[in-house]
């Protein structure tokens, strides 16, 4: 005891300091707060464009691409390599699940897409090369390059939300004007730009419930991932029946 009555604590009866807490880095995503629905309307439409553009792009190099296709030389190549569509379909189909898989990681999944864009549009070109559907390759996706670019419209006005019918409205005109752009379609053009519509409004809606504001990336590996490996299994099949 000390002279003022004050118990003296020796160390082993000190209570130990607290313990601080490491805190991990955590990455822009994890960092997000709140989901995309829970935003106002303007970082929405801001996600969905980038979404939209991210796809446009993807499908005009598709569509640019397909047009080396149609000349002699690169067709007869082509046609002369029939061996080829199976290796590069089947390798299509590994990369997409592999992209599937690491879509979640914000370091890579921007460099991945972009490398799976120019590998994808390489292969089915070539293959569609090799069966003579080069002219039907480079319509369908001349058809949706316009889809894009006129359903991206939307995201540039603050007076509709994306909610309800409205974009299905406004979807529903810009079928129309694609259609009418592509003039040569019948029920196959009509039946493209359906699927066109259908798979990008339900998925949009989709993601808004589902994904924050840095996922527009994840969001277009999605959208692709219903589509390019359908196309990578139907050459496949092919050549297994040529």
């Amino acid at each position: 005891m000390s002279e003022v009555g004050t118990p003296v604590l020796e160390d082993e009866d000190r209570p130990a300091p607290p313990r601080t807490k490491t805190v991990k880095p955590v990455s822009k995503k994890q960092s997000a707060l709140v989901f995309l629905f829970q935003h106002g309307e303007s970082v929405r439409f801001d996600f969905i464009r980038k979404f939209y553009v991210i796809l446009a792009f993807q499908l005009l190099f598709a569509w640019l691409t397909s047009f080396v296709f149609t000349f002699g030389a690169v067709k007869s190549f082509a046609q002369a390599n029939v061996w080829l569509v199976e290796s590069l379909s089947f390798w299509g189909l590994i990369f997409s699940f592999f992209l599937h898989e690491l879509r979640g990681d914000e370091s890579t999944n921007t460099r991945l897409l972009a490398a799976y864009s120019i590998y994808q549009a390489i292969a089915i070109g070539f293959s569609s090369a090799v069966f003579n559907y080069e002219s039907d390759l480079n319509y369908f996706l001349m058809m949706s390059v316009y889809w894009f670019i006129g359903i991206s419209f939307y995201t540039y006005q603050s007076h509709l939300k994306f909610d309800g019918f409205n974009p299905f409205v406004f979807g529903g005109i810009v079928m129309v004007a694609v259609l009418w752009l592509a003039e040569n379609n019948g029920l196959v053009g009509l039946c493209f730009v359906s699927f066109l519509y259908g798979h990008t409004l339900l998925t949009t809606h989709d993601k808004l419930r589902k994904f924050t504001p840095y996922d527009s990336v994840i969001a277009a590996v999605d959208w692709d991932m219903l589509l390019v490996p359908l196309v990578n299994a139907f050459f496949l099949a092919k050549y297994w029946m040529w």
